[in-house]
């Protein structure tokens, strides 16, 4: 007579929990990829310096640039015979940058928007978006700024605009800038209510000594299709 066993439970029961494990482990290995070329955009960095900045273990750092060089987003180069390879990124992430501006369906849209307000107003016009401290140009009819410019978010007419749309991003960079010189930052109330300000009129100024650009501008936002945060400035 056979001694009744407990089934083993069914195979299907078993696999979401490896599938969730798996698509977590993937999500976090992204994430660190990301992180990393978003350090090496500020300049390149060793291996100690990754991991610390990073707060990972240096071979983790070492597995992460290693796999980056492959992949041909990063290059590697000797700082001298005795210290480690210094990583910084390749060209190709210029080449996929150009690409997928050309691509987005705003540039394709600014193309005759732009063109045609510059006829009417004999001035330079550009879009921009927000990156970091700074916005960046990414379509403009005459010049400057030129595409690809970066312009200070605190001081520009599109950094002002779009900063007045996106409380997170202002907070963050009043609190770096503050912390880097004190002394010469407004304060946060002054700041806010500069932002109250632009929201209520629906448009942001710059003068020419703000930051020695030698001109003046005027930006107003350019709403999402879905009606969430600004993405550009005009």
């Amino acid at each position: 007579m056979r001694t009744p066993t407990t089934p083993p439970p069914p195979t299907g029961s078993r696999r979401p929990a490896r599938s969730a494990q798996h698509v977590a482990q993937m999500n976090y290995t992204t994430e660190r990829a990301l992180r990393a070329l978003e350090l090496l955009a500020f300049g390149p960095c060793s291996v100690p310096e990754l991991a610390g900045a990073m707060q990972i273990h240096r071979r983790t750092a070492q597995r992460l640039l290693h796999k980056l060089v492959q992949q041909e987003y990063a290059t590697a180069t000797r700082r001298n015979y005795r210290a480690g390879p210094v990583y910084a990124l390749s060209p190709r992430l210029i080449g996929l940058a150009a690409h997928a501006i050309r691509g987005l369906p705003l540039t394709a849209a600014a193309d005759h928007l732009l063109a045609d307000l510059h006829d009417q107003l004999g001035q330079p016009v550009f879009i921009a978006t927000p990156s970091y401290r700074h916005v960046l140009v990414i379509h403009n009819h005459g010049t400057p700024p030129r595409r690809w410019d970066l312009l200070p978010a605190q001081t520009s007419a599109a950094g002002k605009m779009l900063l007045a749309h996106r409380p997170a991003w202002r907070h963050a960079i009043s609190a770096r800038t503050r912390a880097i010189t004190p002394a010469a930052q407004r304060t946060s109330a002054q700041i806010e209510r500069d932002a109250e300000h632009i929201l209520n009129q629906g448009y942001a100024t710059e003068t020419a000594p703000e930051h020695g650009r030698g001109c003046s501008a005027l930006a107003v936002a350019i709403p999402s299709d879905d009606g969430q945060l600004p993405i550009v400035a005009l």
